[in-house]
């Protein structure tokens, strides 16, 4: 296997968490080999002119929480949701996204059509 198909594990802390919960070497290793046996989600997505975005959010928010618009200007705009007629009319349009990656991905796909490939 090549190394970039390895796992990538973060030891820093390993050993204080071992101690804090008074695990042995080898229990360690099970928490360890358990961690990596879990299968990695992917994220859905769906596709904007034929390439593939995360998927955008489908149900309201609470109230407050932040989120991401995709825009066709070019920049993704976040705003709070509030519950207002707006929130829902940008929910249905299935343009909310809970990152600014992922809204700035979305806004490449939609304008994608119209830039000019240099």
């Amino acid at each position: 296997m090549s190394n970039s198909t390895q796992p990538v594990l973060r030891y820093d802390g390993l050993y204080e968490y071992a101690e804090r919960n008074r695990l042995s070497y080898n229990e360690l290793c099970s928490v360890v080999q358990a961690a990596l046996a879990k299968p990695k989600e992917v994220p859905k997505t769906v596709n904007v002119n034929g390439i593939p975005v995360p998927e955008p959010v489908r149900e309201p928010l609470e109230v407050g929480q932040v989120f991401w618009i995709a825009r066709s200007s070019g920049e993704p705009n976040w705003f709070h949701w509030r519950n207002e007629s707006k929130d829902y009319e940008w929910l249905s349009f299935g343009i909310i996204h809970m990152t600014k990656e992922a809204a700035q991905l979305h806004t490449d796909a939609m304008l994608a059509p119209t830039r000019t490939i240099k």
